[in-house]
C-alpha cells in the first residue's frame, strides 16, 4: 500500500474500529478521533499579502455544512461524507504570519521545475507560529520529536494555479527539517489562498478547498492518480477522482467524493463481491453515498477485500454517483472551471494493483493504460456514468458485459444485468430477486423480495424485527438483516 505517511496509521488504524468492530471499539475510535488535531497555518509574503481572513479559512476548514465562497462544504465535511460519519478531521488554523523573503524566493525553480526552498517555508511558518506561543508538540502524535504533518496555505497564487512558474506550487512532501527544540518536521503539505481566475468568473479570489482536501487526502494514504508522462494515452479518472482532477470541480469549491476504492484503502467501505454468470444476472445499486458499492473478479475468483495488498491484483469496482452533493459537477464537458450539472449513475473502475506503483506513488505514470482507471465505451467521448446525459444502457469491457442500466429517480438506485464470458453457468451471483438495503435519512428502506427483517444496534441490541419495507430509526450506524443478506448502514 501507498503508506510513506505516519498519519496514517494513527488515524486509519481507528477508523477500522468503527467499521469492523462493535460499539466499544466506537467509543476508541471516538476518543482517538478527538484527540487528532490537524495543524494548519497561515502565512503571506512582503510582496503578497493574505487577501482572506483567518476566519475564513477556520470555517472552510471546520465548519458544519459550510456555505461560505459558494462552497458545498468545509474540509472537515467533505472528509465526513466520504467516511460514512467515521472521521472528522479538526484542523487548529494559526496566523497569518508574514515571512522574511518575497513569495518568489521560495517558488524559484530548479533545473528540474522543482521549488528550490518550499520546505524553507515550511520550516519558517512553524518558527513564526511557535515564537507566537503555539505549543507545535502537541502535533507530534506518536511523541517521537517530529510534527507529524502541517498544512502550510500561503497568500496569493499557485505555480499550478495559473500563477507565476516562480510561484510555490501546491503540493504534500517530506522532510527532516528541525525547527528549534528537539522538534523536526515529518510531511507537510501547501496550497495557495488566491486564484485571479475565479474572481474574473465568480467575483472571488479565493482558491477553494480542493487542492487542499488532494493534498490532506494524500498525506492520510491515497495516492495521486493522475498521469505525469507523456506515455500514458488512455484516460486516467480525470475530474471522476478526487487525486487526478477530481479537486477542480466548480471552482475548486466541489471536490469529487472519495471513489469506492478510495473508500475500501482508508477503511470506510467493505464492497459486496458479486459473481456474475455467463448469462448474466441483475442486480441493483444504491449510492455510494449510502456506504455500498459492488466488486467483481474475472472468473468470479473470490476477493480478499484488502485494498492495500489485493488478491486477485486485478479487480472492477461498481459505484453509482448520485449526481448531488460532493457529485453535482461531475461534468467533463464543463471545463475549465466545471461548474455546470453532472451526470448521475454507475461508474466502474479497473484496479491492476501493482505493488512497485502504489509505494513509489507513481500509480498512472507510465503504463499505456494506467493501471487505475475508469471502464468506458471507446465512442463514449468520455462520459464514464451511466446511463448518465448520454443514457447509454450498455457497456462492454474486458470479459465483462453489463446492460439494461437503468436509473429509479425516485429511490436513486441503479438496475443493470451483469454477465462475465469468463464467469461459470448458475454461478453464486446476486439472485434476481436479492433484497437491497438502503441506510437514508431517518429510515432504514428494504427493495426486493424478503421474508423478515431484522435491525440491530452496533451494540448488538435488536431494535425491530418485522417485515415493512421502511423502518424509521434515529441517526446513526445499524446491522440489518433481512433473510440471509446481512448490512451495514448508516442512517442519518
Amino acid at each position: 500500500m501507498f503508506a510513506h505517511s505516519k498519519i496514517h496509521a494513527a488515524l486509519f488504524s481507528a477508523a477500522l474500529c468503527l467499521c469492523n468492530s462493535a460499539a466499544a471499539d466506537s467509543l476508541q475510535f471516538q476518543s482517538a478521533r478527538e484527540m487528532q488535531h490537524e495543524l494548519v497555518i497561515l502565512v503571506d509574503f512582503p510582496d503578497s499579502r493574505m487577501q482572506f481572513s483567518a476566519e475564513t479559512f477556520r470555517n472552510a476548514l471546520n465548519a458544519e455544512k459550510y456555505d461560505g465562497e459558494c462552497s458545498t462544504g468545509s474540509v472537515a465535511d467533505y472528509f465526513n461524507n466520504s467516511s460514512h460519519g467515521a472521521y472528522r478531521p479538526v484542523f487548529d488554523v494559526f496566523g497569518i504570519y508574514t515571512l522574511p523573503e518575497n513569495s518568489t524566493y521560495y517558488g524559484e525553480n530548479d533545473i528540474s521545475g522543482n521549488d528550490r526552498r518550499a520546505d524553507e517555508m515550511i520550516v519558517e511558518a512553524c518558527r513564526l507560529a511557535a515564537a507566537d506561543g503555539i505549543d507545535l508538540s502537541k502535533y507530534d502524535h506518536d511523541f517521537d520529536g517530529t510534527i507529524d504533518c502541517v498544512h502550510v496555505i500561503y497568500a496569493g497564487e499557485g505555480e499550478s494555479a495559473d500563477g507565476s512558474p516562480d510561484a510555490v506550487r501546491p503540493m504534500h512532501a517530506t522532510t527532516s527539517a528541525a525547527i528549534a527544540d528537539g522538534i523536526s518536521i515529518g510531511e507537510y503539505t501547501c496550497c495557495n489562498a488566491s486564484c485571479e481566475a475565479f474572481k474574473r468568473e465568480i467575483g472571488s479570489s479565493f482558491a477553494g478547498i480542493g487542492q487542499f482536501v488532494q493534498n490532506f487526502a494524500h498525506a492520510i494514504g491515497l495516492p495521486y492518480l493522475y498521469s505525469t508522462s507523456r506515455y500514458n494515452t488512455r484516460h486516467t479518472p480525470g475530474i471522476y477522482d478526487l487525486m487526478d482532477s477530481g479537486f477542480r470541480l466548480n471552482f475548486n469549491r466541489t471536490p469529487a467524493s472519495l471513489s469506492a476504492y478510495e473508500r475500501m484503502l482508508l477503511g470506510w467501505l467493505r464492497p459486496q463481491q458479486i459473481n456474475p454468470p455467463k448469462e448474466g444476472c441483475t442486480a441493483s445499486l444504491p449510492s455510494i453515498d449510502e456506504g455500498t458499492a459492488l466488486l467483481f473478479t474475472s472468473g468470479s475468483v473470490a476477493h480478499n477485500m484488502d485494498a492495500s495488498d489485493p488478491y486477485p491484483k486485478i479487480f472492477y469496482l461498481l459505484e453509482n454517483k448520485s449526481g448531488q452533493g460532493w457529485d453535482k459537477f461531475l461534468n467533463d464537458s464543463a471545463a475549465p472551471f466545471y461548474d455546470r450539472d453532472g451526470d448521475e449513475g454507475l461508474l466502474i473502475t479497473k484496479i491492476i494493483y501493482d505493488e512497485q506503483k502504489w509505494e513509489t506513488n507513481m500509480v498512472n505514470y507510465s503504463s499505456p493504460h494506467g493501471v487505475a482507471y475508469i471502464c468506458e465505451e471507446e465512442d463514449s467521448g468520455y462520459f464514464p456514468i451511466l446511463p448518465g446525459t448520454k443514457r447509454q444502457t450498455k457497456i462492454e469491457f474486458d470479459s465483462f458485459s453489463i446492460r439494461n442500466i437503468h436509473r429509479d429517480s425516485d429511490t436513486g438506485t441503479v438496475n443493470f444485468v451483469i454477465s462475465d464470458s469468463n464467469g461459470h453457468s448458475g454461478a453464486n451471483a446476486m439472485p434476481l430477486d436479492a433484497p437491497t438495503i438502503v441506510g437514508g435519512t431517518g429510515a432504514i428502506k428494504i427493495d426486493g423480495h424478503f421474508d423478515s427483517i431484522a435491525i440491530f444496534s452496533l451494540s448488538g441490541a435488536m431494535i425491530y424485527r418485522g417485515t415493512d419495507a421502511e423502518i424509521k430509526v434515529p441517526h446513526g450506524f445499524y446491522v440489518v438483516r433481512v433473510d440471509e443478506t446481512t448490512a451495514k448502514v448508516i442512517v442519518r
